[in-house]
């Protein structure tokens, strides 16, 4: 029964590519309104031997969905390009051994205990705003912002806030290809950094194209047909979270008497994956697009640092940091699966 669902599908899906060959071309991305809807799952995953002792049995799976949507505003002829959008991901770590872990603090008589040590829910809804401009026939320059909100949703303050940023100037090089030089200020690798960036878009022939945007993401593509493209790729995700979980507070006073309470607790979080993976992008329809992935992650962190809690008033920290890795391959890397929709017009 498995093999012949498998089979009718893909036989419906042959039959009906045909209605994704379009006689027009598929929009550039700075000039098309895109939406896109991407499901993730990691399954299996466990710590691994870098986790603190307290989190040695950690276990679960790992489940991502992420939307976006990109509208372009076209200006000044078409000659200027000012694109809006919005995106919103949510990070959910579904996970067993959880088992509360203690902090020590800068009082040898107090100890924090935190219920929760690893964030189980991260979201991240950020907007951006973009500038494409002409600067002559070959040259053009770009410029955007990424405002974005990195919080588990429990507390709100301004340490989930982060502003990012690209800034680049692009030469078309010749029909086929084109470069540019620039600097980010970006937070895909847990931690807010200004980098140089590289960025390489090339139609190789034969329906292979290359582009890569160093050291974010990059691709390789080869379309056989108008409405099948593969790809293998690499990409780095991630970003600077605040979290806030539950914690109480254990104070022993000279006497020798323990009292506890609850306290307001947050940190830092450095989340970051760096991935490999082989794709598939399929054109059912002029705009309408399914696509699946298989990404092989190579690194996959959680960095705590700038931890702090409310005592009597005032406020205690921390520095840090505490690391935690999880993996499903090897006891060090992490395979999984990714498939999703996307609307081009």
């Amino acid at each position: 029964m498995p093999r012949s669902i498998v089979r009718n599908a893909i036989l419906a899906l042959l039959l009906f590519s045909p209605l994704a060959r379009a006689d027009e071309k598929e929009k550039p991305d700075r000039e098309a309104v895109d939406a896109r809807v991407l499901y993730t799952l990691y399954p299996g995953m466990r710590a691994t031997s870098g986790a603190p002792a307290s989190l040695h049995s950690l276990q679960g799976d790992l489940h991502e969905a992420d939307v976006s949507l990109g509208v372009p505003i076209v200006e000044n002829q078409g000659k200027t390009i000012v694109r809006v959008g919005l995106g919103y991901t949510y990070t959910r770590y579904q996970l067993t051994g959880l088992q509360p872990a203690q902090q020590p603090t800068l009082d040898p008589n107090d100890t924090v205990t935190l219920s929760s040590p690893v964030p189980t829910d991260l979201h991240a809804v950020t907007a951006s705003v973009s500038l494409w401009q002409p600067l002559g026939r070959d040259w053009a320059m770009v410029v955007s912002l990424k405002p974005g909100i990195y919080s588990d949703m429990r507390t709100w303050d301004w340490g989930a806030f982060s502003l990012q940023g690209l800034s680049e100037v692009s030469w078309r090089i010749s029909d086929s290809v084109s470069a540019g030089l620039g600097f980010s200020y970006t937070s895909r690798f847990g931690q807010a950094l200004l980098l140089p960036v590289l960025q390489i878009d090339w139609n190789m022939g034969g329906g292979f194209r290359l582009a890569f945007l160093a050291p974010d993401s990059g691709r390789l593509a080869y379309q056989p047909t108008d409405w099948l493209t593969l790809d293998l790729f690499g990409r780095v995700s991630g970003g600077a979270y605040r979290v806030h979980p539950d914690a109480t507070l254990s104070q022993v006073s000279p006497s020798g008497q323990t009292t506890t309470q609850g306290v307001s607790f947050a940190y830092d979080l450095a989340y970051s994956t760096v991935s490999v993976g082989a794709g598939l992008r399929v054109r059912l329809a002029p705009g309408f697009y399914v696509f699946a992935e298989s990404p092989f992650a190579l690194s996959r962190r959680w960095d705590a640092s700038n931890l702090c809690w409310d005592n009597a008033g005032k406020t205690q920290c921390v520095d840090g940091p505490t690391s935690v890795s999880l993996a499903n391959v090897n006891g060090k890397y992490s395979l999984g699966v990714n498939g999703g929709v996307e609307l081009r017009f």
